[in-house]
């Protein structure tokens, strides 16, 4: 979330439905072949078995691509149809031939992707494989929707009584230190002219979820369809530029749209822009506010919530409900965010005779036209550069020059900043550039109480470089620190004693002010997390222990923890009450002869105790659903004279799901 927090495992799953959604949707209901850049625990597979022919998955972890082989060995729709390879996603021509796929799925990958330019060589390579029909790109980060997100951002940090300049100066911070690529809709709807023979067309869609969060705000969907998939869908449809209405100039709303829409022909359709998105028309609002050279007013953010509330706006959710209540069908595109501010357009139709069996596409402007190709994402890499940069400076100015004639400070600038004249503003200049980056020893204010020091020997460690570089007036950013190592800083601080939390860290970015304020909070040394429950707090936890230890057929003393299962594991245990004993898998090791055989079971038994998940049983409560309860017991041994009939009979013990518990967890 906009806080760090973890986002609602709700909203989570909604997220992964609408996600499937949209590739059932895009393929017609089937996807075939299947080829994914960044498989992960198998989260879009393990919902796609419907219409799946083959899959190919490339990840870097070993550990994802032996998960996913395991289980997909052991779920029969997905039986002989996996293949997995510890890759990425330029190792393509590593897969194992003949290799043929209809779809490629990069879901949450883009943004681990170091450049623009290694995106468009990916891009290239997937075109190039036999048979590909689509390209399916999800959950992008919007670099054209980034100054809207950071400003939000910063304002839940800082709070409701932070000036403009607190969250001027946040949003620059953050900026700075994004190391993940952020990809304006711009690149891929230039795809199409700079590899003409390749692509077809292109979708932008907009995430359809009731939930407001990161993901529905500021992430999108992109669908590359190629010139060999041209016969998945019928030609695009193109609207004519008279026929757009302008949602904003035409003072539409909700109410306003649904009345054009119930007298709309079959032969005809209503074509809508620049509709403000309201999952992220306040972001919207509040960095216009802070564009706004205007004096700001004491209460500045209740003006930019009014501005909010009273402007009119749709989310993708509320246009297919209008669509629906009209008894039409809608297509969305949410391709020109750079140029509508994050504004949504759509076109609604009726279906005609002969569309019932393929999509409907329509060809939505786009605004990539006018803007160079570099402008559409952001440069992760290029803080890294920027510290090496520095680095240099400072050694060639401890070679070069005098100490008299060295500078107090070397800063690197993206542009200058220009005031309304054309001159550099050089009140905005000094407040860019105060002496907290780099420059000689003797021109930094040291610590001098111990709060201070001791908060620069932990950013010493933290950002991994000498404490004596570190100065009063430096900043956590400008150092090369990121919300990563904010959150090491957190937990180091921790364990000396110091209470200190990331919000803090990204208020008071320079070591003098972080250490005043940490020096009037009470330490935190010693300090236990005292015990806690992942249940839901309106439960009477004794009493759901009870009731699963009594499902356990064991004392509720031997209860140690009782906490929900996963959404993969709820998935993996629904898909294993239809289909009993796939998931057992067997290892047999052969033991040598001279091995002291007790000392084999104490220290399986030490494992066992020390090791909560191989206590865990999944439990079925009556009420409220699956759980995991870890109980206190041993390992119960079995003694078989023949190890064949001991793995036939291990093997007949299936996993199932009843009303009570999961007999067996393995």
């Amino acid at each position: 979330m906009y806080d760090g927090s973890n986002i609602d495992k709700a909203e989570m799953n909604e997220w992964l439905d609408d996600t499937i959604r949209a590739i059932y949707a895009v393929t017609n209901g089937q996807p075939g072949h299947i080829l994914e850049i960044g498989s992960g625990t198998g989260m879009l597979l393990f919902n796609l078995s419907n219409g799946l022919q083959s899959y190919v998955g490339l990840d870097p972890s070993e550990k994802a691509v032996r998960f996913i082989t395991e289980t997909a060995r052991c779920t029969p729709l997905l039986t002989n149809k996996v293949r997995m390879y510890k890759a990425t996603a330029t190792d393509t021509s590593r897969i194992e031939r003949p290799f043929k796929a209809d779809l490629a799925i990069l879901n949450s990958v883009v943004q681990y992707f170091p450049s623009q330019e290694y995106l468009f060589r990916v891009v290239e390579d997937l075109l190039h494989v036999d048979g590909m029909k689509m390209l399916f790109f999800g959950d992008i980060r919007s670099h054209a929707l980034h100054r809207e997100f950071l400003a939000t951002r910063a304002l839940r940090i800082a709070g409701n009584r932070a000036s403009k300049e607190e969250i001027q100066r946040m949003l620059e911070d953050m900026e700075q230190v994004e190391r993940e690529l952020l990809i304006d809709p711009g690149f891929f709807t230039s795809l199409p002219s700079r590899l003409p023979n390749l692509v077809e067309h292109v979708e932008i869609q907009p995430k359809r979820m009731k939930a407001t969060n990161e993901l529905s705000c500021y992430r999108y969907t992109a669908i590359v369809h190629t010139k060999y998939g041209k016969t998945l869908c019928k030609e695009a449809r193109r609207v004519h530029e008279s026929e757009w209405l302008d949602f904003e100039k035409q003072k539409l709303d909700r109410s306003s749209l649904l009345r054009r829409l119930e007298n709309l022909s079959s032969a005809h359709t209503i074509a809508v822009n620049n509709i403000p998105h309201s999952k992220a028309i306040f972001s919207r609002c509040l960095l216009g506010s802070l564009n706004d050279k205007a004096p700001a007013q004491k209460e500045w953010i209740s003006s930019v919530r009014q501005q909010a509330e009273q402007t009119p706006c749709l989310s993708a959710t509320d246009l297919v409900n209008v669509a629906e209540e009209a008894g039409c069908c809608v297509e969305i595109s949410w391709s020109r965010q750079y140029s509508q501010r994050g504004g949504l357009d759509c076109i609604f139709y009726r279906r005609q005779p002969g569309d019932e069996a393929s999509r409907v596409l329509f060809e939505f402007p786009s605004d990539h036209a006018d803007r160079p190709q570099h402008t559409f994402s952001n440069r992760p890499l290029q803080q890294q550069f920027i510290k090496e940069v520095q680095h240099q400076l400072e050694e060639i100015v401890r070679l070069q020059l005098p100490a008299y004639m060295a500078p107090q400070s070397i800063h690197i600038l993206e542009k200058l900043p220009i005031n309304e004249n054309g001159k550099v503003d050089r009140k905005a200049l000094a407040q860019k550039t105060p002496l907290q980056i780099t420059g000689t020893q003797d021109a930094k204010r040291q610590p001098e109480t111990q709060a201070e020091r001791t908060m620069q020997q932990l950013w010493a460690q933290v950002l991994v470089i000498e404490a004596s570089r570190i100065g009063l007036d430096n900043s956590f950013f400008h150092l090369g620190g990121d919300s990563i190592t904010a959150m090491k800083l957190v937990a180091m601080a921790r364990e000396e004693g110091v209470g200190l939390t990331v919000a803090n860290i990204f208020q008071y970015p320079t070591l003098v002010d972080l250490a005043a304020l940490t020096s009037q909070c009470a330490p935190t040394l010693g300090s236990d997390i005292a015990p806690f429950s992942l249940l839901d707090p309106s439960l009477d936890v004794v009493q759901v222990c009870q009731e699963i230890a009594a499902s356990c057929n064991v004392d509720s003393s031997l209860i140690e923890d009782v906490y929900p299962c996963s959404p993969l594991q709820e998935g993996l245990m629904s898909l294993t009450s239809r289909r009993t004993g796939n998931y057992i898998m067997q290892s047999v090791l052969e033991l040598h002869s001279d091995i002291d055989e007790g000392a084999f079971r104490a220290a399986w038994e030490q494992v066992i105790l020390s090791s909560a998940v191989l206590r865990t049983r999944i439990v079925q409560h009556s009420m409220l659903g699956l759980f995991q309860a870890v109980v206190a017991e041993g390992i119960q041994w079995a003694e078989f004279n023949d190890l064949q009939t001991y793995l036939a009979k291990d093997k007949s013990i299936t996993i199932r799901l009843r009303n009570n518990q999961s007999d067996r967890h393995d």
